[in-house]
């Protein structure tokens, strides 16, 4: 585990044109992660990841995120959202709504506002939606009407007719 660890400190935002080698140790930092788990690892974890798509090993972190319970992910997620570094912020998000804790509502809130992250604003919406569902919170209803509003991405658009649709059924 401690090599793990070691490797991550060495190599975060592990960047797209990263050599072979790199790719090939990151497959095998995730499996040690993933079979043993230690909550040491998770700033690092969301410390590695950039503006790219992680060579389809990025989303294999699901399984070393799930070893842990939301107390132990949420004060990183937080931090992730909350990164200068937009790859982070956009995978932050992604998870936030796997791993979903109504204490992640502003940062939630901040990324569907910024531009700059619009590539990340449907995983926003839903997790926004979600934890509406949870807590019934009027201001994260009032910020998801508000984006209804302007929102112009279709897919977007539809996430939130859907949403609104789930909460008129649900009373």
């Amino acid at each position: 585990m401690a090599t793990a660890l070691d490797w991550l400190r060495g190599h975060q935002r592990i960047p797209l044109n990263s050599p072979q080698d790199v790719i090939d140790s990151l497959k095998e930092v995730r499996k040690v992660l993933a079979q043993h788990p230690d909550p040491r690892c998770l700033p690092l974890v969301f410390g590695m990841f950039d503006d790219h798509m992680g060579w389809g090993i990025f989303q294999l972190f699901d399984d070393v995120l799930a070893k842990y319970n939301q107390e132990q992910l949420t004060p990183h997620l937080k931090r992730a959202l909350l990164s200068d570094n937009r790859g982070t912020r956009w995978w932050a998000t992604h998870w936030a709504r796997e791993f979903l804790a109504p204490e992640l509502a502003p940062e939630l809130e901040a990324i569907l506002l910024n531009p700059e992250d619009d590539d990340a604003h449907y995983f926003a919406i839903g997790a926004l939606a979600d934890i509406y569902q949870m807590t019934h919170d009027s201001h994260v209803l009032a910020v998801l009407r508000d984006r209804a509003a302007t929102e112009t991405d279709p897919e977007c658009r539809e996430l939130l007719r859907e949403s609104f649709k789930e909460f008129e059924a649900q009373g």
